[in-house]
């Protein structure tokens, strides 16, 4: 793999010298190079790096820090009258003598996230939630959760079973990991206690119905609505766009008892981890509401924004809007924040008064850059750069090299120095195959180009791809009626380490709960008799396929349709 200089000597001698920063005298072209430059490096990870892990813990103690003393503090009239409207506007449950929210609105979505939980001996949900010892932060919850699955046969069966086996286990709290971000910091992730979760899954689908029905946010979509905003701020500096730090660890306990009604907070506090364990073994009790691994922080951070930005248009006499239409006028997906341009100062200053940090590299009011939801927006145009984090398997080289060339497609900007040294990478012979298969399967080249090449093999439409082999857990039968309780499920797969060594094959016996299986598969975790499973290994394998419509273009590839010809130009060039 090239070392960090060696990738940055490469894209110099494509792009040449370029200034260190955005600004709104800057040409199109130029700007898509200095977007480039800043972005192609951020995340890539050669082991040159020291102490990311340590500043993303110390960040992580220090918003903890910030959380534990934060008090709402009144300057003016306005900051007790927005305290005021902002508890009115968050008023979802009801405080009357009857609440609301209550286990009969939360029992139906009960549900695990794709990641791991605390005690669970594998990722995948059967095995998680049917074989393994249900993890809780206090008693109640496991009352909670089997009052709650009572009405359903096949899952009250299926935890009957699981209790007998396994039982369940009172945990401290959550466990603090960390996961890659950039080159220069991690990002910290706490991995809850399984029962805990099914709960804080629960709670995220209730305010994210309240967020649909009220704002008209809707998750599956919001993204697509943030970005055609930002991209019009980019053109007429209609709308501004807001960037918080840190914000899944800024949410205040103190906030939450101050502004958010109290059926909401009774849920929020018997479900969250009131301690997270670190790597090294410390105990730390947390003032955050949630962190990054709870299920119900995205939606609550998003819920928080929204009514605070309706609260500041309604104090400024502006009809708040966020349903679909052209009298929407502002979007909120996580801490991804559009507002007015003319509400900018004022939202921003009530952020900072409810105990946020708005980061102010990624928040634009004036000029004519927009950065929102993943995208980076220059007088209309999408200048968003390629991120890499690894180039140490084919995979990673065949990703970079497929999403380096659609760049300089849609740009019109070829980088020559840079793609020949990642395709000597590729050792061995290079696979060629169509634009719709994955990008880390193969280089993605037109037909065109495939005819004349003599590494065609077999029919013109013939090829061979490299193939992810998920790893998979085998459904097998009992062989004797001993087996009726507990059943082989053997793992078909040789076991990877983090270091991608190979183990010896081995056999785990795991609990045959027949009622547990059927719940996996109605829920779709279960397909063609297997299992799968999440590790942070891959591998692959090579395969031979056909393709009848090489130079097929999916609707889904974000416009890449109509920069096809270029395509074929730059790949041309390039090879």
């Amino acid at each position: 793999m090239y070392s960090r200089t060696a990738m940055e000597s490469f894209l110099h001698d494509d792009l040449g010298s370029l200034p260190p920063y955005l600004t709104s005298d800057m040409d199109l072209a130029t700007a898509r190079k200095v977007s480039l430059s800043k972005s192609l490096l951020k995340k890539y990870l050669d082991g040159s790096s020291a102490g990311a892990d340590q500043r993303a813990l110390q960040k992580f103690l220090d918003c903890n820090k910030r959380c534990s003393e934060y008090r709402l503090c009144f300057d003016t009239s306005w900051d007790a009258e927005f305290v005021g409207r902002l508890s009115e506007e968050l008023n979802i449950t009801g405080n009357g003598p009857t609440l609301d929210l209550d286990l009969s609105k939360l029992k139906d979505d009960l549900g695990l996230g794709p990641g791991a939980n605390v005690g669970s001996q594998s990722y995948n949900f059967y095995t998680k939630l049917y074989d393994s010892k249900l993890t809780l932060t206090h008693k109640h919850l496991a009352q909670l959760y089997r009052a709650a699955i009572f009405d359903h046969p096949t899952r009250r069966n299926a935890e009957m079973l699981r209790f007998l086996v396994h039982g369940d286990r009172i945990v401290e709290g959550s466990r603090l990991s960390f996961v890659p971000k950039t080159y220069e910091i991690s990002r910290t992730i706490c991995t809850e206690p399984t029962v805990n979760m099914l709960f804080q899954k629960a709670l995220g689908e209730y305010i994210s119905r309240w967020l649909m029905r009220v704002y008209g946010i809707d998750f599956t979509r919001q993204q697509d609505v943030n970005r055609r905003m930002a991209l019009e701020g980019s053109m007429n500096g209609k709308f501004a766009t807001i960037d918080l730090e840190s914000a899944s660890d800024s949410i205040s306990m103190s906030l939450c008892d101050y502004v958010l009604p109290r059926s909401l907070t009774s849920w929020l506090n018997m479900s969250r981890s009131p301690v997270t364990i670190l790597p090294d073994g410390g105990r730390v009790p947390l003032d955050m509401i949630s962190s990054m691994g709870n299920a119900f922080t995205f939606p609550l951070q998003t819920l928080i924004f929204s009514a605070a930005v309706s609260t500041v248009y309604r104090m400024m006499d502006i009809k708040p809007c966020g349903l679909p239409g052209p009298k929407r006028n502002f979007s909120v997906f996580g801490d991804d924040i559009i507002v007015l341009k003319e509400t900018y100062e004022t939202v921003t200053r009530y952020l900072g008064f409810l105990g946020f940090r708005v980061n102010k590299e990624k928040s634009f009011n004036s000029g004519h850059f927009r950065e929102s939801c993943g995208e980076d927006y220059y007088r209309g145009h999408n200048i968003r750069g390629v991120y890499l984090t690894s180039l140490r398997t084919p995979s990673d080289i065949y990703s970079a090299l497929n999403r380096l060339s659609r760049w300089s497609a849609k740009t019109g900007i070829v980088l020559p120095q840079l793609f020949s040294k990642l395709k000597l990478k590729l050792r061995k012979k290079i696979f060629l195959i169509p634009f719709q298969f994955g990008d880390d399967q193969g280089l993605k080249v037109p037909l065109s180009y495939v005819q004349a090449s003599k590494l065609v093999i077999g029919k013109k439409h013939s090829f061979y791809a490299l193939q992810a082999r998920p790893y998979t857990v085998k459904l097998q039968q009992p062989s004797t009626s001993r087996d009726s309780v507990t059943l082989g499920l053997e793992y078909s797969n040789k076991l990877i380490t983090r270091q991608g060594r190979q183990s010896s094959k081995r056999s785990s016996r795991v609990l045959y709960n027949a009622d547990g299986l059927l719940n996996s598969f109605v829920g779709g975790f279960i397909r063609e008799g297997k299992i799968l499973l999440r590790s942070d290994a891959v591998t692959y394998q090579t395969r031979r396929y056909s393709c009848p419509n090489w130079d097929f273009v999916p609707m889904e590839s974000h416009g890449f349709r109509a920069h096809f010809d270029c395509w074929e130009a730059v790949m041309t060039t390039y090879l």
